[in-house]
């Protein structure tokens, strides 16, 4: 466990019930936050790995690490197998609290899936508020801030995180010898595995599609 968290949350381990940390570093951080805050409840969104290939590649660009739009083949398959596979793997293999949803959904309905979250969160469900918190975390709005920001404070926007957002946008930079290739990278799939989840109504925990509750829950149920 790093130090640093250690002396900051050390007195509010058990208290703490939400966290927010984006990307889960192969893994890693996710068994760390778990061994940390063992109450807390973890939001897991998930993109096709197609479109996260596009985003990475110029996420790259635009900080100097590479030049030009080419994906070549090299490119993909270090990110399939030292991130995409190893996040993938480390989700399913968690056994802690944690609501999986999928990037795509989010574009095509954020309100489904925001009533979702927010459940799981225990979280205040009024429409009003849900409203607000589409609005606001719209990637639109979330693009036209950043762009402020930096004209604000003079900042290049070279290195301006968010571009497009889009869904499908794969398609107009990966051959089809690329798409098999991706494909093929993940026989076990893994990410339809993970999109199939549901999430116990009680407790949080991951359960297959056709159950509303883990059996823990469903035999305290029963049992009560």
């Amino acid at each position: 466990m790093c130090l640093y968290y250690f002396n900051l949350f050390q007195n509010r381990r058990n208290s703490i019930k939400k966290i927010l940390e984006i990307g889960v570093g192969e893994g890693k951080g996710l068994r760390m936050w778990q061994d940390f805050f063992p109450n807390a409840k973890k939001l897991c969104i998930i993109r096709n790995p197609k479109d996260r290939i596009v985003s990475w590649n110029f996420h790259q660009i635009r900080k100097g690490r590479k030049n030009g739009e080419k994906i070549d083949d090299e490119f993909i398959k270090n990110y399939l197998e030292n991130q995409i596979k190893k996040e993938y793997e480390s989700m399913l293999n968690y056994k802690g609290f944690i609501h999986c949803f999928t990037y795509e959904a989010l574009k095509n309905n954020p309100k489904k899936v925001l009533v979702g979250i927010l459940s799981y969160l225990d979280a205040d469900l009024s429409e009003e508020i849900m409203d607000k918190m589409i609005e606001e975390a719209s990637f639109e709005n979330l693009k036209k801030k950043e762009i402020d920001y930096f004209k604000k404070e003079n900042i290049s926007q070279d290195i301006k995180h968010y571009r497009k957002g889009v869904v499908g946008e794969w398609k107009n930079y990966l051959s089809e010898e690329q798409v098999k290739m991706i494909d093929e990278t993940d026989p076990e799939g893994l990410m339809q595995n993970l999109k199939d989840y549901n999430t116990c109504e009680d407790c949080g925990k991951k359960i297959k599609p056709d159950f509303l509750k883990c059996y823990n829950c469903y035999m305290e149920d029963k049992n009560a």
